[in-house]
């Protein structure tokens, strides 16, 4: 055991634990609470309600939560019901299925923005076209005047 170190036993924990030196200022018999004495408000979001009659389908997310608020609860009453690795693997999880359900919406907006691209560089020619054609030399003109009005214009 280190300098600033001591070791509880607790008739929960079954087992010797280490605590650092952040947690020499508290009574080894309890734990340091949350310094607003509650749970941060990320840990309690509330669930939003369900129409009547319809059951709750908890997906993985759901549990994430409920994992990460039973850790947490169980960090201030020095009772843990769920280990913190525990939470932190679902948690990870959830994120990780919740970015790959993500990836088709997002690959559509990007194929979406490239479309818009395209279309406004053929319409930038086609407007080119029309104006050298009408009015030979007024292209580097409009280009200035669009440019004074809007900085981040093509060049």
């Amino acid at each position: 055991m280190r300098l600033g170190q001591h070791s509880v036993q607790g008739p929960e924990l079954g087992h010797t634990q280490r605590r650092g030196a952040s947690f020499a200022a508290s009574p080894p018999e309890h734990p340091a609470p949350y310094p607003s004495g509650q749970a941060p408000p990320w840990v309690n979001n509330p669930v939003p309600s369900r129409p009547s009659g319809q059951l709750p389908e908890p997906s993985l997310k759901d549990l994430a939560d409920l994992a990460v608020r039973k850790a947490f609860e169980g960090l201030l009453d020095g009772k843990l019901a769920v280990s913190v690795p525990d939470s932190v693997a679902v948690a990870r999880l959830a994120w990780q299925v919740e970015r790959d359900q993500a990836i088709p919406e997002r690959d559509a907006a990007l194929r979406q923005l490239e479309k818009w691209q395209r279309d406004m560089t053929e319409f930038t020619w086609a407007l080119r076209m029309v104006l050298d054609r009408q009015y030979p030399g007024a292209w580097p003109a409009v280009m200035t005047e669009v440019r004074k009005h809007c900085p981040a214009a093509p060049r």
